[in-house]
Protein backbone atom coordinates (compact mmCIF):
# COMPACT_ATOMS: atom_id res chain seq x y z
CA UNK A 1 0.00 0.00 0.00
CA UNK A 2 0.99 3.60 -0.32
CA UNK A 3 0.54 6.21 2.16
CA UNK A 4 0.70 9.89 1.25
CA UNK A 5 0.17 12.59 3.36
CA UNK A 6 0.03 16.24 2.26
CA UNK A 7 -0.81 17.98 5.77
CA UNK A 8 1.26 19.26 8.55
CA UNK A 9 -2.03 19.12 10.88
CA UNK A 10 -2.79 15.97 12.34
CA UNK A 11 -2.70 15.73 15.91
CA UNK A 12 -0.05 13.07 17.45
CA UNK A 13 -2.70 10.35 18.18
CA UNK A 14 -3.81 10.69 15.00
CA UNK A 15 -0.94 10.44 12.94
CA UNK A 16 0.49 7.56 15.12
CA UNK A 17 -2.91 5.86 14.57
CA UNK A 18 -1.95 6.23 10.54
CA UNK A 19 1.75 5.43 11.00
CA UNK A 20 1.23 2.26 13.10
CA UNK A 21 -0.69 0.61 10.06
CA UNK A 22 2.55 0.97 7.90
CA UNK A 23 4.35 -2.25 7.59
CA UNK A 24 7.58 -3.17 5.71
CA UNK A 25 5.44 -4.00 2.36
CA UNK A 26 4.23 -0.18 2.38
CA UNK A 27 5.60 3.16 0.61
CA UNK A 28 5.62 6.45 2.47
CA UNK A 29 5.46 9.43 0.73
CA UNK A 30 5.19 12.81 2.64
CA UNK A 31 4.60 15.94 -0.06
CA UNK A 32 2.89 19.55 0.19
CA UNK A 33 3.13 20.84 4.04
CA UNK A 34 3.48 16.95 5.07
CA UNK A 35 7.21 17.59 4.59
CA UNK A 36 7.58 19.56 7.89
CA UNK A 37 5.80 16.26 9.93
CA UNK A 38 8.87 14.83 10.60
CA UNK A 39 10.33 18.26 12.27
CA UNK A 40 7.21 18.65 14.37
CA UNK A 41 6.66 14.85 15.48
CA UNK A 42 10.40 13.35 15.11
CA UNK A 43 9.53 10.76 17.90
CA UNK A 44 7.11 9.25 15.12
CA UNK A 45 9.04 8.97 12.40
CA UNK A 46 12.49 7.97 14.08
CA UNK A 47 10.16 4.40 14.76
CA UNK A 48 9.22 3.73 11.08
CA UNK A 49 10.49 0.12 9.81
CA UNK A 50 9.83 1.84 6.27
CA UNK A 51 12.19 4.76 4.49
CA UNK A 52 10.20 8.67 4.43
CA UNK A 53 10.11 9.71 0.63
CA UNK A 54 10.03 13.65 0.75
CA UNK A 55 9.24 15.03 -2.09
CA UNK A 56 12.29 16.83 -3.39
CA UNK A 57 10.89 19.94 -4.50
CA UNK A 58 8.27 20.34 -1.11
CA UNK A 59 11.19 20.23 0.81
CA UNK A 60 13.33 22.51 -0.79
CA UNK A 61 10.20 25.29 -1.47
CA UNK A 62 10.58 25.32 2.40
CA UNK A 63 14.21 25.30 2.57
CA UNK A 64 13.93 22.47 4.88
CA UNK A 65 16.88 19.93 2.91
CA UNK A 66 19.70 20.12 5.73
CA UNK A 67 17.10 20.39 8.39
CA UNK A 68 15.01 16.94 7.33
CA UNK A 69 18.51 15.15 6.54
CA UNK A 70 19.76 15.90 10.02
CA UNK A 71 16.90 14.90 11.71
CA UNK A 72 15.35 12.01 9.77
CA UNK A 73 18.07 9.37 8.93
CA UNK A 74 15.83 7.06 7.12
CA UNK A 75 14.83 9.86 4.56
CA UNK A 76 14.97 10.14 1.09
CA UNK A 77 14.45 12.83 -1.36
CA UNK A 78 12.32 11.87 -4.84
CA UNK A 79 11.71 14.00 -7.95
CA UNK A 80 8.28 13.88 -9.43
CA UNK A 81 8.86 11.17 -11.82
CA UNK A 82 10.06 8.91 -8.76
CA UNK A 83 6.52 9.89 -7.39
CA UNK A 84 4.88 8.62 -10.39
CA UNK A 85 7.25 5.28 -10.01
CA UNK A 86 6.26 4.99 -6.80
CA UNK A 87 2.51 5.42 -7.62
CA UNK A 88 2.41 2.50 -9.79
CA UNK A 89 4.27 0.10 -7.78
CA UNK A 90 2.91 0.46 -4.60
CA UNK A 91 -1.02 0.18 -4.54
CA UNK A 92 -3.83 1.03 -3.21
CA UNK A 93 -3.22 4.09 -2.38
CA UNK A 94 -4.31 5.56 1.08
CA UNK A 95 -3.92 9.79 0.91
CA UNK A 96 -4.56 12.29 3.39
Amino acid sequence: MLYTFSQSTYNTEELAGYLNQITSQDALVLWQDAVLLPLKHPQLFNNLNVPVMLLQIDVEARNLTEKLASTLANSQLISLQELVNVTTQFHPQFAL
